[in-house]
């Protein structure tokens, strides 16, 4: 849906994953530029997440620069066709497409997390074994986390943090600043509790209200709106099934996330996908 002659396509691969999928990608993009870029071994809720990311934009910039850096995960798709995705982007030409969270929850960046690597997978399973390594793993993290608090302990490395959704659409203007920040924003966020939620979101409002300095870009006036992205936030699960098929038809969004119905995404295809 994304193989368009406008588009390149930029393509991280979890260094976990054994199987390789490049030649697979390959055969089915046709229309786009196809990159894949350095694979980082990536865990959930950690800041290897920022530098898979940063692996994404650094090779993306290098080959651009384009108009807008669109983020999106496996699991996305376009919610409008791309005539009508490249119209709304050709008519807000310098705005960022970025979500700010009202709930900044500041204890996942301003404390170190002893379990940085989340053992995900094994603390959600059902098996007694698991349930009680997860509630030993709580324990132990509010038990570090009150005692860097008791010590006066706390991540100065950005002088304030915000929170938001992880997808974005961004400016070559603001994925420079975020390039010029790329070292900080990995020292910062390396204990972080889920740092892909805060780095893009702490460094673009420190940069535009004047809180840290930025050499990139001339002018650092960032407009920030909605990253126009259907995530069912308040559900319950953020997994889109069939049922989500006309909610997300009826939203303003551009892109939905997370897609793990195949019946959705057949649907969703037909209805938004190219028209041969």
């Amino acid at each position: 849906m994304i193989d368009d002659e406008r588009n390149d396509i930029y393509v991280h691969i979890d260094k976990k994953v054994l199987v390789s999928y490049e030649d697979r990608i390959r055969n089915l993009v046709k229309k786009s530029t196809l990159f894949f870029v350095d694979r980082v071994r990536v865990y959930w809720g950690h800041v290897s997440l920022v530098k898979a990311e940063y692996s994404l934009f650094q090779e993306a910039r290098n080959n651009g620069p384009y108009s807008f850096y669109h983020l999106l995960s496996g699991s996305d798709l376009p919610t409008r066709s791309q005539d009508e995705i490249w119209d709304f982007f050709e008519e807000r030409k310098g705005r960022e497409f970025i979500s700010f969270s009202k709930e900044e929850m500041p204890e996942r960046v301003m404390y170190k997390w002893p379990f940085s690597k989340h053992l995900r997978g094994m603390c959600t399973d059902r098996k007694w074994i698991y349930r009680k390594i997860n509630v030993a793993q709580a324990a132990l993290t509010a038990f570090c986390i009150g005692f860097q608090k008791r010590m006066g302990y706390k991540n100065h490395v950005f002088p304030t943090y915000k929170k938001g959704s992880e997808w974005v659409s961004l400016t070559g203007k603001a994925v420079d600043i975020l390039l010029e920040y790329k070292h900080k924003a990995i020292k910062g966020f390396k204990y972080a509790n889920c740092p892909d939620e805060h780095y893009k979101h702490t460094i673009l409002f420190c940069v535009k209200n004047g809180l840290i300095p930025s050499v990139s870009v001339d002018n650092c006036q960032l407009d920030f709106v909605g990253s126009y992205r259907f995530i069912p936030w308040g559900k319950g699960s953020l997994d889109l099934t069939i049922n989500d098929f006309d909610e997300i038809v009826g939203s303003n969004a551009l892109f939905c996330r997370k897609v793990v119905d195949e019946e959705l995404a057949k649907k969703i295809f037909e209805k938004f996908g190219p028209k041969e």
